[in-house]
């Protein structure tokens, strides 16, 4: 994950963020949930939260040539305090579509 940032005088981007997709599986609370190395998906900034971002994991796999949804997490990654939060989501109910501008209001 890579957050630029456009320079006050518009002149320019400066990278101000940066948080590489091992750091997350690396990180204690990543590790207790007991999540396989899954690919976050649908980022998310914060716009309460400098250096925030969120992240859905989709733990899923093949069964017997089916598809198999074990479950589904919201991911807050503090990329500048180096903390990740998870929260699983009791449904599958976190959809690219659904996205509002105030994404971080609504977790819980």
């Amino acid at each position: 994950l890579i957050v630029w940032t456009l320079s006050p005088d518009l002149s320019g981007w400066n990278i101000t963020c940066k948080y590489n997709v091992e750091k997350i599986w690396a990180n204690v609370s990543y590790q207790s949930a007991g999540l396989r190395q899954l690919a976050p998906s649908l980022p998310v900034l914060s716009i309460h939260q400098d250096g925030v971002v969120y992240l859905v994991i989709n733990d899923e796999s093949i069964v017997d040539h089916r598809l198999v949804h074990k479950g589904q997490y919201l991911l807050r990654v503090d990329m500048e305090n180096d903390e990740v939060h998870i929260s699983p989501q009791p449904t599958r109910r976190i959809c690219s579509q659904l996205f509002a501008s105030e994404f971080s209001a609504h977790r819980q």
